[in-house]
């Protein structure tokens, strides 16, 4: 079977995982993005999610930690984002950038390998986070096929299938992980109150197998509309 090809180029790739550094004067211009994990057995699911606002000085970041005993943050078995808080100190991408930086109140990432490989931190309030991801495929964009069309969309997003290693423990007892997982990223402007409520679906089964789908409901429509999404079988 055919090798998948990437539909973007390579400085569009670069830009996937640092801040784009050519965004306006939008108080609402934003950087984000997020990785799942879970412990399938313990049915635990979790996420490390970080949200930058470069014209607003602040970003919103954080994990969560979750099972069935609830369905609200404050039933969770662990939630953290920090909401308002200052820019990282430093200058905005130079000192710091989107997949390597470090927050006052414990939280971190580092890039290992650019595009497949990244070290999650967290450290506050008796919970503790070490876990890596590893890319099984490509980012897969939604939207755009080269660097130009990016830069003149409102919104860039992405999202890359993988694997993510290492453990959380919370109040002394440790939980390993070890399982498939997803992260995605953006930029552009974004106001919350515009976007129509809709769904964002997924699963990664193995290194060879998984989708991505988001639908949202456009015009106050009942059902909600497929606009992104791949999937992947056979690794293509």
């Amino acid at each position: 079977m055919a090798e998948s090809k990437p539909n973007y180029s390579p400085e569009l790739i670069k830009l996937l995982d640092t801040f784009n550094m050519d965004y306006n004067d939008d108080p609402y211009w934003s950087e984000s993005s997020w990785f799942s994990w879970a412990i399938p057995e313990r049915n635990i699911d979790g996420t490390f999610y970080m949200h930058f606002r470069i014209n607003m000085n602040m970003c919103c970041a954080g994990p969560t930690m979750w099972d069935l005993s609830g369905m609200n943050a404050w039933q969770f078995l662990y939630f953290d984002w920090q909401l308002i808080r200052l820019l990282p100190e430093g200058k905005y991408g130079v000192d710091y950038n989107k997949y390597d930086f470090e927050t006052p109140w414990g939280m971190s990432t580092h890039t290992i390998e650019p595009l497949n490989k990244y070290h999650l931190g967290y450290e506050r309030n008796n919970f503790k986070l070490d876990l890596v991801f590893e890319a099984v495929n490509e980012p897969h964009l939604l939207g755009a096929a080269d660097l130009k069309d990016v830069q003149q969309q409102a919104r860039m997003h992405f999202e890359q299938p993988g694997r993510i290693k290492g453990f959380v423990e919370l109040d002394g007892e440790r939980f390993d992980v070890d399982c498939f997982s997803i992260r995605d990223g953006s930029h552009g402007g974004r106001t919350m109150e515009n976007l129509p409520p809709g769904g964002y679906t997924w699963s990664t089964a193995d290194e060879k197998t998984g989708f991505h789908m988001i639908a949202l409901n456009f015009g106050g429509a009942k059902e909600g509309t497929s606009f992104g999404g791949y999937l992947m079988r056979d690794g293509i």
